[in-house]
């Protein structure tokens, strides 16, 4: 099992000045697992096991040992949240459902995006080459830099390693739904099924009956009170594993970022969020939003949600708001946030 270290930071010099340099800040320190870098909510783990190896982290200052390990790149960090749902519409019964935005993948997903499908170019030298060619002087900007080009707005703007980092901890090129988070949280919970939600449950006539049959999204039926399985995710058990155990090391430890989301006699699993946006205090930093993603009990879940709140930060924010909704969902109690 592999593990990295944070030492509270992660700093890297420019690829277009080597003289400079920029600090991307974690808010925890120590060596961890994947449990628990999760768990912990570590930003240096995650870029390390994005980055790692990949184009540009002989950059990095200190390094992600102790182990050696080549990090995932972010083509397949990109295909496993298109996996998740992530970056297309749940399927739900309502209209004009928002589908948050996540990187290309693959050339079939970057023509999906609108791009001309012959500038992602697999490299034979290196088929690892998710990022392309990041220079216009060599050319017409390829790969992750044609696309960060097209969404980004500014011409000849190509994806740099800090665009991998971001990346790696769901900032800067990443937009989510809370529908959709909610639903990767239930996939980590049911061991592994991408499911499309509904807001009707029932459907009942002038006379009484119940219409014993609704339709998915592709026109389907399927019976009232049966889950609809878009996908299997697929996952590797040991994955599925590890995913879930982080997500229970967040609420039960002491280092956990989800701590506040627990309630007495139910066992709770969540992950929390900080995302930085656009805006500043009156401090000068940027300022954060508020994620929760969790489900309970760990062992044998009913129950997934996602929270977000404008303002604040996952642990302290969103956390007890997720903790009312467990409270209310399992001691039948009117929701009452702290």
């Amino acid at each position: 099992e592999t593990s990295i270290n944070s030492s509270g930071y992660l700093e890297v010099r420019t690829e277009t000045n080597p003289e400079e340099s920029q600090r991307f800040n974690d808010t925890t320190t120590g060596t961890f697992t994947f449990p628990l870098g999760l768990g912990a909510s570590s930003n240096v783990f995650f870029y390390c096991l994005l980055a790692d190896d990949q184009p540009g982290s002989g950059n990095f200052n200190p390094g992600c040992g102790p182990d050696e390990f080549e990090g995932a790149g972010p083509a397949n960090v990109a295909r496993m949240a298109e996996r998740f749902g992530l970056g297309a519409p749940s399927g739900i019964d309502l209209p004009e459902e928002a589908s948050g935005l996540i990187p290309p993948g693959d050339a079939e997903s970057f023509a999906r995006a609108g791009l001309d499908p012959a500038l992602w170019q697999e490299d034979p030298a290196n088929p690892d080459d998710d990022i392309g060619n990041t220079n216009i002087a060599d050319g017409p900007l390829t790969n992750l830099s044609a696309w960060f080009e097209q969404v980004s707005g500014f011409e000849n703007e190509p994806w740099f390693l800090g665009s991998s980092l971001q990346f790696a901890i769901g900032q800067n090129v990443v937009t989510t739904t809370p529908l959709q988070m909610a639903l990767v949280a239930a996939a980590i919970a049911n061991g592994g099924n991408l499911l499309e939600p509904r807001m009707v449950h029932d459907i009942i006539d002038p006379e009484g009956n119940s219409r014993e049959f609704s339709f998915d999204s592709q026109g389907r039926p399927v019976p009232f009170g049966e889950a609809i399985i878009r996908a299997n995710l697929g996952l590797d058990p040991t994955t599925l594993q590890n995913l879930r155990e982080g997500m229970r090391q967040a609420v039960v430890s002491p280092y956990g970022t989800a701590t506040l989301s627990a309630i007495g006699g139910v066992e709770v699993a969540g992950k929390t969020g900080s995302p930085q946006v656009e805006e500043v205090d009156q401090t000068g930093d940027l300022l954060t939003h508020a994620w929760f993603i969790g489900f309970a009990p760990f062992e044998d879940p009913e129950i997934a949600i996602a929270v977000y709140v404008q303002g604040g930060t996952g642990g302290e924010t969103a956390a007890p708001v997720a903790r009312a909704m467990f409270e209310a969902w399992f001691n039948r109690v009117s929701v009452m946030v702290p």
